[in-house]
């Protein structure tokens, strides 16, 4: 298995944006995509879904929203999630302090 950036040792996301990201790889997949999702700034953190993981777990979260550019997947394979200045997928992350 590949590695990710030392910043995500032992998570299986990372934030960080490797030196080997793939960029013209991906740019070149999502030249043919004419509607993009776009999402805000202004996205809300403080939904109901933080109320569900705080319940399951004895700890101080952390909330935050970034893209990610790396995910192992359930069959422990390094995946790259496809990032671009005209395509950014977000996610919420919660994390215990």
């Amino acid at each position: 298995m590949e590695m990710m950036p030392d910043s995500c040792k032992e998570k299986t996301y990372c934030v960080t944006k490797h030196e080997h990201y793939p960029d013209e790889t991906i740019q070149t997949l999502l030249e043919n995509i004419e509607e993009l999702v776009v999402m805000t700034e202004s996205t809300n953190l403080t939904s109901n879904s933080a109320t569900d993981f705080q319940e399951s777990c004895d700890c101080e979260t952390n909330i935050f929203m970034q893209p990610i550019y790396e995910i192992i997947d359930e069959y422990d394979n390094l995946r790259f999630v496809a990032q671009s200045a005209n395509f950014r997928q977000v996610a919420r992350i919660e994390e215990c302090q």
